[in-house]
């Protein structure tokens, strides 16, 4: 796909995220917020919902916004050079997992989440997710540049930290027990 066409269909789908994260924001709102029974603002029914509708909404904004920025500057650059499928394949890391094997290993490291969450302990197996999940996708990136230790430490730190904050974020913030 061209970068033109990219662009067009960029814009499709932030439009899209804006228009289904708007309706999703207004049904949020629209929700009972219990306040004659003296409801906790956190825990009305309507707050999960509400912000995945502005996530949605939002994001799908930025995106919408950055697609059209781009289709009017290259618009009025008049660039006509072309990417070539073998110029395009140039950009990714030599050896990376790109198509249909990376959407498979997505679902196949998404599903054994999912099915794991449980009998695992939810830190653990998050810790362990989001470890190997970073590890498959950057080892082109390991295996062929110099500071592998160091990217490994990264990866390493972002994991424990996410492994950590998101069942804190869900139990203190949205009152919401995880397994």
């Amino acid at each position: 796909m061209t970068k033109q066409k990219m662009n067009y269909a960029d814009v499709f789908a932030g439009g899209f995220f804006l228009l289904v994260g708007s309706g999703v924001l207004v049904e949020a709102l629209r929700m009972p917020h219990f306040t004659e029974r003296a409801v906790n603002n956190w825990t009305v029914p309507g707050i999960m919902p509400g912000f995945v509708g502005f996530m949605l909404s939002s994001l799908g904004f930025l995106l919408l916004i950055r697609s059209i920025i781009r289709l009017l500057s290259s618009k009025s650059a008049r660039q006509t050079q072309s990417t070539s499928p073998k110029e395009a394949e140039k950009t990714h890391a030599k050896g990376a997992i790109t198509g249909w094997p990376s959407i498979l290993i997505c679902l196949v490291l998404g599903t054994a989440y999912v099915s794991l969450i449980g009998p695992v302990s939810f830190m653990l197996l998050t810790f362990l997710f989001i470890l190997v999940f970073t590890i498959v996708f950057d080892l082109p990136k390991l295996l062929h540049k110099q500071g592998c230790g160091k990217r490994l430490a990264l990866i390493l730190l972002y994991s424990v930290v996410v492994s950590t904050t998101l069942p804190l974020l869900f139990e203190r913030v949205f009152m919401v027990r995880l397994p």
